[in-house]
């Protein structure tokens, strides 16, 4: 089905009926319009009213063909660019202007919802830095309120921001199910502990998805050969071409692990850890991009184990792309509760086993491996120490090459990450506030 046509205002230059939900996010680090918010609202287009408002420099919105309104938008004393496109799949709609402070993103994004003749009834906060945009709405007040969604992306940000965030959204969406309980916690969220465990019941934990078209071995063409769930025999010619690749030895028997752009503890915990899992046997590549702050203390840690551990900084599309389909294994890197978690899960769909902290809030994708039961999508362990990760690579060094294993890497290929996954939790925390906003309006 296309998407619907709207008529554009004369005076403005944007559609006269208002999408019914508004993200507003940042998509400066975005390419060609893959951002989780434009993923996310191309995934639920079908069924809301839906747009994206988000901040993109001109030269990118342009590369993600996105056209240029003839009439610009008047923000406060100035007017911005507004750029205007289809979201990913051609359903939905994405603007963006090329500001770079988020304080003016969240003016220009109302400035733009005053331009339609229905104001959103559900406004959605991608980030803390564009939080403001909540009680800013809820400041306007000659336009119905808005229901009021805040994603808090992780606890890296201004606690200052973060509660500010919580205080104006009805609902907060925390980076996992898991975080819903651990970020209330004082040992996880320190001195924001107490703001969101008085918020419980506002806090919902959704996962992001991954985007599963690009994300597909049996069509990349980047791959030496490709495969699929059903048919994973192009694996072993990936794994052959990475080592070769990678200088390491031509061993096919040999469990080899991945791990892309380990960051903070992560990072420090595989390095201390490399010697170790080097000789359990099992094979290790690592992919850093350029500059990578633990490149140095990890590539003279490989230097001394040649051969059996390689660690290139050279983590672009491609060389991504080629390690997950020649791994057998794959180290989860990230951060605590960080939503590039399930960016790394991208692992699974290439038929390498996610080996992740339980800390990563991955809980409602990942379950540990049970050789007894034959059961799981992952090898899972608790601790932060690195002989917690040597313990779980020797696990699934046991299992390597066993009927069990091969079972698992075929159960792990069919999870669905998919944005459509996640955007069924969404749709509900939408639904929710749209039956409650109209209960509301009949009653008064």
């Amino acid at each position: 089905m296309p998407p619907r046509r709207r008529h554009l205002s004369p005076k403005r230059g944007l559609p006269q009926r208002g999408p019914r939900v508004l993200l507003v996010a940042d998509l400066a680090s975005a390419h060609r319009a893959r951002h989780p918010a434009c993923e996310l609202a191309a995934a639920l287009a079908d069924e809301f009213d839906i747009a994206v408002f988000g901040a993109m420099p001109a030269a990118a919105a342009a590369a993600a063909g996105l056209a240029r309104r003839v009439r610009p938008l008047p923000v406060d004393d100035s007017e911005l660019a507004v750029f205007d496109g289809a979201l990913p799949g051609g359903r939905g709609r994405l603007f963006a202007v090329d500001v770079g402070d988020p304080i003016v993103l969240c003016r220009a994004a109302l400035a733009a919802a005053r331009a339609y003749d229905r104001w959103p009834a559900v406004l959605h906060a991608w980030d803390v830095a564009i939080a403001p945009v909540l009680a800013m709405a809820a400041g306007v007040l000659d336009r119905p309120l808005a229901r009021r969604v805040a994603s808090i992306r992780g606890l890296a940000g201004d606690p200052a921001a973060i509660r500010v965030a919580i205080a104006a959204a009805d609902r907060v969406i925390l980076p996992s199910p898991r975080a819903v309980d651990a970020f209330g916690r004082r040992e996880i969220a320190g001195e924001l502990a107490a703001a969101f465990a008085a918020a419980a019941g506002k806090l919902r934990g959704i996962r992001d998805g991954i985007d599963t078209t690009q994300w597909d071995p049996a069509r990349d063409l980047t791959l030496p050969a490709r495969f699929d769930a059903r048919d994973p025999t192009g694996k072993a010619r990936c794994k052959e071409a990475l080592q070769i690749e990678c200088g390491l030895r031509r061993r096919p028997r040999t469990p080899l692990l991945a791990c892309i752009a380990p960051r903070g503890a992560a990072a420090d915990r595989l390095r201390e850890a490399l010697a170790a899992i080097a000789a359990i046997p099992v094979q290790v590549v690592v992919r850093l991009p350029p500059g990578h702050p633990a490149a140095s203390a990890l590539v003279a840690r490989a230097d001394a184990l040649a051969g059996r551990v390689a660690v290139r900084c050279d983590a672009d599309d491609a060389a991504v792309r080629r390690t997950l389909a020649g791994a057998d294994l794959c180290l989860v890197g990230a951060e605590p509760y960080d939503p590039a978690a399930v960016a790394q899960l991208a692992c699974a769909r290439y038929g390498a086993i996610p080996v992740a902290p339980n800390e990563a809030g991955l809980d409602d994708v990942l379950v540990d491996f049970d050789p007894n039961t034959q059961t799981g999508t992952g090898f899972c362990f608790d601790g932060t120490d690195p002989g917690a990760l040597v313990d779980v690579v020797r696990r699934a060094a046991r299992a390597y090459d066993t009927p069990a294993m091969r079972a698992l890497v075929e159960r792990v290929m069919r999870i669905d990450l998919s944005w459509r996954s996640a955007a069924r939790r969404y749709r509900d925390v939408y639904d929710d506030l749209l039956t409650s906003q109209s209960a509301e309006a009949r009653a008064s």
